[in-house]
């Protein structure tokens, strides 16, 4: 929903053009979230995500968790087309994030 309220504000496109900031109430489910790691940012299919221990200033609060949707930093990867801030640093392929240029790499070998 916290998504959804930011596209229809055209803050971000799509959400893999977010960032998220997120506070889950139930110290399970907040732990689980930090457990999941990247897995969870890929299901929320956003570029960013970190899980708080409270909630901050500016989260919109829902019944089990409080969010924080913001434009990602960094660039767009051609493959993934997530944001992230290491576009552009591997030599050989300069439009790929560092995961997406290793993934690359390793099936031209």
């Amino acid at each position: 929903k916290a998504l959804e309220i930011k596209r229809k504000q055209k803050e971000i496109g799509t959400s893999v053009e977010a960032r998220v900031d997120i506070f889950v109430k139930s110290e399970r489910l907040r732990n689980m979230l930090r457990e999941l790691g990247e897995e969870a940012r890929r299901f929320f299919q956003v570029s960013s995500m970190s899980v708080k221990d409270s909630k901050e200033d500016g989260m919109e609060e829902y019944e089990i968790a409080a969010i924080k949707v913001m434009k990602a930093s960094g660039t767009k990867c051609a493959r993934c087309w997530n944001y992230t801030d290491d576009v552009g640093i591997h030599e050989k392929h300069p439009q790929l994030c560092g995961r997406c240029a290793k993934i690359v790499e390793a099936i031209q070998r």
